[in-house]
């Protein structure tokens, strides 16, 4: 969805008199981790021309979940919407209503909520980001990265942070 967008500002920009070839995403906390995953993603390069990074990034690290990690949860979302057992599960859940996904992810919420999170599939994803980028495996871009005092309130001994806290 997020590649969707990106496409779709590619596509649509210069009618709101913006440059395509000049597009910086940027994302704070689980925001920058988005950012993160394009950056190790080649069918995302392209789509931008700088990146920035505020507070978090590669949040997994090297235990992103696979797809056979999840196989088990998507089985039981595709049964919640009628599209489990011996048919093509992907079919059937392309014709349920997008509302009625979004309500059926929803719905009891617990696990289901805590577990859409990008997966390594081989295709898109073919290792954890964390160890793409370890391998240098990142979009041609500047990025600029930088971190919210406020965000790392919990990683600290108090609100009063001093510089020899914080480095």
């Amino acid at each position: 969805d997020q590649r969707m967008a990106l496409e779709w500002v590619r596509d649509n920009i210069a009618a709101f008199g913006c440059d395509p070839n000049r597009v910086f995403i940027v994302g704070q906390s689980a925001g920058a981790n988005s950012v993160s995953q394009h950056l190790v993603r080649p069918k995302s390069w392209g789509l931008f021309s700088s990146a920035g990074l505020e507070s978090g990034a590669f949040y997994r690290g090297r235990d992103q979940p696979s797809v056979e990690d999840k196989r088990s949860l998507f089985l039981e979302f595709a049964e919640s919407v009628n599209c489990g057992g011996p048919i093509d599960v992907v079919d059937c859940l392309l014709k349920v209503p997008a509302l009625d996904l979004l309500n059926a992810s929803l719905r009891g919420c617990g696990a289901l909520c805590a577990d859409w999170e990008p997966v390594v599939d081989g295709v898109d994803l073919s290792m954890p980001a964390v160890v793409l980028g370890m391998r240098g495996k990142f979009a041609p871009v500047p990025v600029l990265v930088g971190s919210v005092s406020e965000d790392i309130l919990a990683v600290l001994p108090s609100s009063n942070c001093h510089p020899e806290e914080y480095t």
